[in-house]
């Protein structure tokens, strides 16, 4: 079954909002500062996490079909806490979210308009009630979205089982994977990812930069039938190393304007994300300094330790790079 909020690069390249003018690079900052706004209205609303994700996923696909330019991203972002909290039973009243979000974009645009204006509560709870119907034309009254997270348990068991471990080994290690994947999808929720591939193929993905994070998995673990570690993910070399690179663009430029990472994190971005450099007249010191982190367009050029594998396989003339038991 097609799933019509999975978008090809070149539709996501041509979007109602870049149509209206706006620089791609600029809509994706527009994107993270409404995710933003979504997360700071999560937490005053005491929402649980998944009411969040699903509040961003909301957004992101209403303004595939909509502009940036031609609606107001907080109003949106707040129709889509609403939508949220109603999608995953936590459904808060439309008052207190209205109060919320007046806080919190008082806080925000704390030296404009809006900070300096009263405003009346029931109003602004209207035009949220509003908005609400907005999105939901747009989401085509779709509000079933199936997360990432709930393939994680399950992927990440099969992944540990491969290796030879005590049971508290095994908890330690499961534990270890399982967050840093859980952190992966959470950092990506303000890109487009979830608009690029399917929850479990990203939540393929996740566990796969987990795994290689921090040498949580060792390079050459195998499965019994001698395949790459990485085989029990059920998921295609492809679509892996696509998922590995678009959950990774959290971490890189617009969205992020530093190289200062975590050695394991600036090393999975290094090996997807390589660093471009600007030509210049200047030193290489200074050129260094100049150095940004570029979004390649196609994972073919991506170097990674699956690529390092996949060769070593070729070059031995078998499908496989573990060793006969």
């Amino acid at each position: 079954m097609s799933n019509d909020w999975i978008f090809t690069e070149a539709e996501l390249r041509t979007t109602p909002s870049q149509r209206d003018g706006m620089k791609y690079a600029d809509e994706l900052l527009t994107r993270k500062k409404a995710c933003d706004f979504i997360e700071k209205m999560a937490k005053a609303l005491d929402l649980p996490k998944l009411a969040q994700i699903s509040a961003d996923n909301f957004l992101h696909r209403f303004f595939m079909r909509q502009s940036l330019v031609r609606f107001d991203k907080y109003l949106v972002s707040a129709a889509c806490v609403l939508l949220g909290s109603k999608a995953e039973e936590s459904l808060k009243k439309v008052s207190k979210i209205s109060e919320e979000y007046i806080a919190v974009r008082k806080v925000v645009e704390k030296d404009q308009v809006f900070a300096i204006q009263k405003h009346d509560p029931q109003v602004v709870a209207r035009k949220i009630i509003s908005m609400e119907g907005v999105v939901l034309h747009a989401l085509a009254y779709e509000l079933t979205l199936t997360h990432p997270y709930k393939y994680i348990n399950e992927k990440v068991d099969k992944v540990v089982r491969l290796q030879t471990l005590t049971e508290a080994g095994a908890k330690s290690l499961s534990g270890k994977i399982k967050q840093v994947a859980w952190s992966f999808l959470n950092d990506s929720a303000y890109t487009l990812a979830c608009l690029r591939l399917e929850a479990v193929d990203l939540a393929a993905g996740a566990v796969y930069l987990a795994g290689l994070y921090e040498s949580y998995v060792p390079a050459d673990l195998c499965t019994p039938e001698k395949e790459p570690w990485w085989s029990v993910l059920s998921t295609p070399v492809q679509t892996l190393q696509d998922a590995a690179r678009y959950l990774l663009e959290a971490y890189t430029e617009p969205y992020i304007r530093t190289q200062v990472l975590p050695a394991g994190l600036s090393k999975l971005v290094y090996i997807y994300h390589p660093p471009k450099r600007v030509e210049s007249p200047v030193s290489s010191a200074s050129m260094f300094a100049d150095m940004e982190f570029e979004v390649q367009e196609h994972s073919g050029n991506v170097s990674s330790p699956m690529d390092s594998a996949l060769t070593a396989m070729k070059a031995h003339g078998r499908r496989r790079k573990c060793p006969e038991s």
